[in-house]
């Protein structure tokens, strides 16, 4: 790019060079930038989008680019536009854009190949986003273009793709009819729907009224919303092969507002996941997500990787429990943004959410839970647990709104991981061209260009323990948990005991979860925690309106928290909720009190539902004591061995292990020392996040009064970093992976 800057003038250069000053010390706003944007317009606009970007204020860059957008002139700026709305998280707007400056583009007056380069990043874009179909499109209108340029290599080019293609769809069609199939309905993500159907077509003129086949071309009418197609298909097959197809006319039914329960009269105990999730979705609508969340978990045992699945778990778990002050739906939310972040952002996009905000901000529990459902929406109607589709939410230029895929997950880093860099290396390589348009220089300044570092720049920052002693941190390496004796002032917890006890007594239906005010003998009327005759539960979870900020009501356990996870700026959890877990008198008691090694009991807390070393955000699972906590109570009991034993079993298993339908006593029967909690009131411990435990019964005549809150991390534990930078936690996975 040598020719003369299209953008700024000679007289704008000091205005612009000025206001990098402003934007380097993050005075966006200042009286010096509102008049600079006044005079100067859509450039400084796109400028101080570029600025805050590089400062992840996602939201504010947002705004600036969109409000420069609308207001530019030129084809170069709505692709310099373009390519800041993708970094800053606005995919679908932002491929749109560059589209936008390739069609503004004229040829002939295009000396700086706006045309060109905006397709090319289109397609780029596209690619890592998953957009196959659209990254494709972009491709045949670039051909188009060079055609007219260059036309006999163009046109070759152009011909040994579709031969390709046609290849491709040759080889889905060989072999057994049942194994085509499947790679001739896989044709969907890599070609798209049209291959898909050639190839199934010829499938099924060659071997007609093959299950496997029709399942695959019921399918594919659903994803391009041919309900009519798919009934006249259906109601020709023979009863059996109905029934064999039942996951394909549940999801018929849904896509007509017409699943109920009874969809599934012959079906309820049926172990198929499509089927459960179905299920899941139409108890959702009538008898309540407490049942709906039963099915979905037995779906998720079989189908541990589904997005699809993953989305409906998230909403039916938070609508089991709207009101509980957990962090269940932000971790759950979490993951899914890392999994899918051109679906939740295209989801964003249609209900007005802010998915990515400036720094150090948060979307609050009603947007999220917004986003995931209409992420859900969107999902094209065969709701297929491997393969997640939906539709564009705007129409890019195509008619109807274009087919995505959410890649397939994978092991190692999650898509939003694989992003990241290319994003980041966009808005680079777009700020310069913009400061180049602009013709200004301010690498000449005594201050470099530099980026901030991200808010995570300080992970591989070595924290020094200000409260552990090196003892107390070699124990928590040795069991995998700590004592912090009373950090909790008693007289607190104390206060705390006596408001759930009024709460149980007044208003049992909001305070105690799964209350049935219809069920007398189960009634909390008469509650008394001194007199053993009122209790009607053996455990009870109260929940009270409060939350806690932990440094404030519990400082020494908060500087042990940060000792152990490596300080304040890696951990995302700042309050705990008012959650009471009551173990009372086991009505059936049993000799044994202590669980077996065997026992169904053990598990880790809260992992993700295929668990692996790179995606730990759980740093830390908390047991604190509101009153004290003598043997043989319905206390926890411990497997301090199974820590190095799960972090090998992880690392043998890279792809993941499901620790929610296996739980742990795999784990637990290779150990040989297990320990029972107990405690004086006000003290919390701290464990371990891959520390097996277990509930027990509690024969005593007392109630085991306990809180489990988890402490998140901002980013998932790394035990491969720096020693000298792993926190206690991280040293304890790398200790057992090196042994």
């Amino acid at each position: 790019m040598g020719r003369p800057p299209p953008l700024g003038t000679p007289t704008d250069a000091a205005l612009y060079l000025r206001l990098f000053g402003e934007f380097d010390n993050e005075r966006y706003e200042s009286r010096v930038v509102m008049a600079a944007i006044t005079r100067l317009g859509a450039p400084a606009l796109a400028f101080r989008g570029f600025a805050r970007a590089r400062r992840r204020s996602w939201a504010s860059a947002r705004a600036d680019f969109e409000a420069a957008l609308a207001r530019a002139r030129s084809p170069l700026l709505t692709w310099v536009c373009g390519a800041g709305l993708v970094g800053v998280h606005a995919y679908d707007r932002g491929v749109a854009a560059l589209r936008r400056a390739a069609a503004e583009a004229n040829q002939p007056r295009d000396p700086l190949g706006v045309r060109l380069r905006a397709r090319k990043l289109a397609i780029e874009l596209s690619t890592a986003l998953g957009w196959i179909h659209e990254a494709r499109s972009t491709r045949e209108q670039l051909a188009a273009d060079q055609f007219a340029v260059r036309s006999l290599r163009a046109h070759s080019l152009a011909l040994r793709r579709r031969a390709a293609s046609r290849e491709r769809i040759a080889r889905a069609c060989e072999g057994p009819p049942e194994l085509a199939a499947t790679r001739a309905y896989a044709l969907l993500a890599r070609e798209g729907p049209a291959a898909a159907a050639a190839a199934l077509s010829t499938l099924d003129a060659r071997a007609p009224n093959t299950l496997e086949v029709t399942r695959a071309i019921l399918r594919l009418a659903l994803i391009e919303g041919r309900l009519d197609d798919f009934a006249a298909r259906f109601e020709t097959l023979a009863p059996p092969d109905q029934r064999a197809l039942a996951a394909e006319r549940a999801a018929w039914e849904h896509a007509r507002g017409a699943l109920s329960p009874a969809s599934f009269d012959a079906e309820t105990d049926s172990d198929d996941p499509r089927l459960l999730y179905f299920r899941g979705l139409a108890l959702t609508a009538t008898a309540g997500p407490r049942e709906a969340v039963a099915a979905l978990d037995r779906a998720r045992v079989d189908a541990p990787d589904s997005l699809t699945l993953a989305i409906a778990i998230a909403i039916a778990h938070h609508e089991r429990d709207p009101e509980t002050p957990d962090e269940g739906i932000e971790h759950r939310f979490t993951e899914l943004r890392e999994r899918a972040p051109a679906l939740l952002s295209d989801a964003a996009e249609l209900c007005g959410q802010p998915l990515w905000a400036d720094r150090d901000t948060e979307l609050e529990r009603p947007g999220k839970l917004a986003l995931l459902r209409q992420a859900q929406a969107m999902l094209t109607a065969e709701r297929d647990l491997e393969l997640t589709s939906y539709r564009a939410p705007t129409r890019c230029g195509d008619d109807p709104p274009a087919l995505r895929h959410v890649p397939t997950r994978r092991p190692g880093p999650t898509h939003l991981a694989r992003l990241q860099p290319t994003l980041d290396a966009t808005l680079e390589r777009h700020e310069d061209i913009l400061i180049w348009a602009l013709g200004i220089e301010p690498e000449a300044r005594t201050e470099p260009r530099a980026r901030p570092r991200p808010p995570d720049a300080d992970a591989n920052q070595a924290w020094t323990p200000r409260a552990l002693t090196p003892a107390q941190i070699e124990q928590f390496l040795t069991d995998g948990f700590i004592v912090i004796p009373r950090a909790l002032d008693p007289s607190f917890a104390r206060e705390v005991r006596e408001t759930a006890v009024a709460q149980v007594r007044a208003a049992p239906e909001t305070s105690v979860r799964g209350y049935d005010p219809d069920d007398p003998g189960r009634s909390l009327r008469d509650f008394d925690p001194t007199a053993p005759e009122t209790w009607t539960w053996e455990r009870m979870d109260v929940v009270g309106p409060d939350w806690w900020d932990i440094e404030a009501v519990a400082p020494a356990a908060w500087a042990a928290i940060c000792d152990l996870l490596g300080g304040p700026s890696r951990i995302a959890t700042r309050v705990w909720g008012n959650f009471l877990m009551l173990s009372l008198r086991c009505l059936e008691p049993t000799e044994r009190v202590e669980p077996a090694p065997s026992a169904p009991s053990w598990h880790i807390d809260d992992p993700p539902p295929t668990t692996r070393l790179d995606n730990i955000r759980n740093g830390l699972v908390c047991i604190a004591l509101f009153d004290d906590l003598a043997s043989r109570s319905g206390n926890t009991w411990l497997a301090p061995e199974s820590v190095a034993l799960v972090a090998r079993e992880l690392a043998a298993h890279p792809e993941g292990v499901d620790f929610i339908a296996r739980r742990g006593a795999d784990i637990t029967t290779r150990c040989q020392r297990f320990v029972e909690l107990t405690g004086e009131t006000g003290d919390v411990i701290l464990m371990h996040p891959l520390l097996m435990h277990s509930a027990s019964n509690n024969p005593s005549d007392r109630i085991r009064w306990m809180a489990n809150p988890m402490v998140y991390l901002r980013a998932p534990l790394d035990p491969r970093r720096p020693a000298a930078a792993r926190s206690p936690v991280e040293e304890a996975i790398a200790r057992a992976l090196s042994n």
